[in-house]
C-alpha cells in the first residue's frame, strides 16, 4: 500500500489530483486492489499526461513492478526526450534511410519527404524537421521511426537509450499516410 499512497502523493504534488481525489482513493476503497483500480481509473480519466506522470511515479517508487508490468514511455515522448541528441548525432545517410522507410510505410507523404530534403539545407535542420514532423503525426508514426532507426543504425539507436516496440521486428505499411 505504500506505493499507492506514494503515487497519490506525487500526483497531488503535481496538481494532477486534488485533496478530495486523494482522499477518495484512500478512504472510500477498502482493499488494496480496489485502491489500485480506482487510482488507475481516475488517472486514465485525466488523460495521457496524467497517465504518464503515474507511470513515472511508479517507476521511481517500485521499478521492479514497473518493469514486470511492461510499462514503456509513449513513443512520441521518447522522440521528444532524444530530440537534441538525435539532431546532432544522426548521419545524413541514416536521415535519408529513415525518410525512405517512413515514406514506404506511408507514415510520410511525398510532400513530407520533399519538405525535409528540399527545404532544409543543413543535416541538423533536416534531422530536426524529420523528428518534429514524425512526432506531430502521433505515437504510431513515432514508434515506426524508432523501429526504423534501430534497423538503420543500431548503435545510434542504443546510444540514444531507445526502447524497442514489442513484437515489431519489421516495418508494417500503414493503410494511408498518417496525418
Amino acid at each position: 500500500m505504500p506505493v499507492i499512497k506514494g503515487i497519490l502523493d506525487d500526483l497531488w504534488q503535481k496538481k494532477v489530483f486534488s485533496t478530495e481525489d486523494k482522499d477518495f482513493v484512500m478512504e472510500n476503497q477498502t482493499s488494496k486492489v480496489d485502491k489500485a483500480r480506482c487510482l488507475i481509473d481516475m488517472v486514465m480519466g485525466k488523460g495521457d499526461r496524467a497517465s504518464q506522470m503515474m507511470v513515472d511515479s511508479l517507476k521511481d517508487r517500485d521499478g521492479e513492478l514497473w518493469f514486470s508490468l511492461g510499462l514503456i514511455p509513449y513513443p512520441g515522448m521518447e522522440l521528444s526526450r532524444i530530440r537534441a541528441d538525435f539532431v546532432h548525432k544522426v548521419p545524413m545517410p541514416v536521415i535519408k534511410g529513415l525518410l525512405d522507410d517512413l515514406w514506404q510505410t506511408k507514415v510520410l507523404s511525398t510532400e513530407d519527404k520533399d519538405s525535409v530534403t528540399e527545404n532544409q539545407m543543413s543535416k541538423v535542420d533536416r534531422a530536426r524537421c524529420l523528428i518534429d514532423m514524425v512526432m506531430g503525426k502521433g505515437d504510431r508514426a513515432s514508434q515506426m521511426m524508432v523501429d526504423s532507426l534501430k534497423h538503420r543504425d543500431g548503435e545510434l539507436w542504443f546510444s540514444l537509450g531507445l526502447i524497442p516496440s514489442p513484437g515489431m521486428e519489421t516495418l508494417v505499411p500503414c493503410p494511408t499516410a498518417v496525418s
